[in-house]
C-alpha cells in the first residue's frame, strides 16, 4: 500500500489505483480475520488450561485442608511424638507445597490467558481500522468515478460545442 498511499497523499490517485487499494485492504483485512481465528483459538485452549489448573488448585487446598484438620485433631489427643503423627505432619508439609506449586501455575496460566486477550483485542482493532480503511477508500473510489464520470459528460458537451461552432463557421 505504500506506493498508493503516496499517490492519494499526493492528490494523483486514479480510479485504478482506488481499486487496487481495496483490493490489498480487503486481503489485508482477510489476513487480520485469520489473526483473530487463531488468537480466539489461542484465548479458548489458554482459558481450558487456566480452568484446569484453577480446579486442582482447588483440590489441593481442599486437600491440604483436611489433612491440617487431622493433624490438628491427633494432636490434641495427644499423638504429637507417634509415627502416625510425624506422616500426617509430612502429609500437610507435601500438601503446603504443592498448593504452593499449583498457586504458581495458576499465575502462569493466567499469564498466558491476559497475553492471548491482548492478542484477541490487537487483531480486533486491526480490523476495525481496515474496515473504516475499506470504506473510506469506497467513498474515495465512488468520488473518483463520479469525477471521471462528470468530466467525460463535460467533455463530450465542449466536443459538442466545438462541432456546432465547425458547422456553423463552415456555412
Amino acid at each position: 500500500l505504500g506506493d498508493l498511499d503516496k499517490k492519494f497523499k499526493d492528490g494523483k490517485g486514479t480510479l485504478e489505483d482506488y481499486k487496487k487499494k481495496q483490493e490489498e485492504l480487503t486481503a489485508k483485512q482477510q489476513a487480520y480475520v485469520k489473526q483473530l481465528d487463531a488468537a480466539e483459538t489461542g484465548l479458548k485452549n489458554a482459558q481450558d488450561a487456566y480452568d484446569k489448573q484453577a480446579k486442582k488448585l482447588v483440590e489441593l487446598r481442599d486437600a491440604l485442608q483436611k489433612a491440617e484438620d487431622a493433624e490438628r485433631k491427633m494432636r490434641e489427643e495427644g499423638k504429637e511424638g507417634t509415627e502416625e503423627y510425624k506422616k500426617q505432619a509430612d502429609e500437610v508439609e507435601k500438601l503446603k507445597d504443592a498448593v504452593q506449586r499449583q498457586a504458581s501455575n495458576v499465575g502462569t496460566a493466567q499469564s498466558r490467558v491476559n497475553a492471548w486477550h491482548k492478542e484477541v483485542n490487537t487483531h480486533t482493532r486491526e480490523i476495525e481500522n481496515c474496515d473504516k480503511e475499506l470504506q473510506q477508500n469506497r467513498q474515495d473510489m465512488d468520488a473518483a468515478k463520479d469525477a471521471a464520470d462528470r468530466a467525460g459528460a463535460e467533455m463530450d458537451d465542449f466536443a459538442g460545442q466545438v462541432g456546432n461552432a465547425a458547422e456553423n463557421s463552415g456555412k
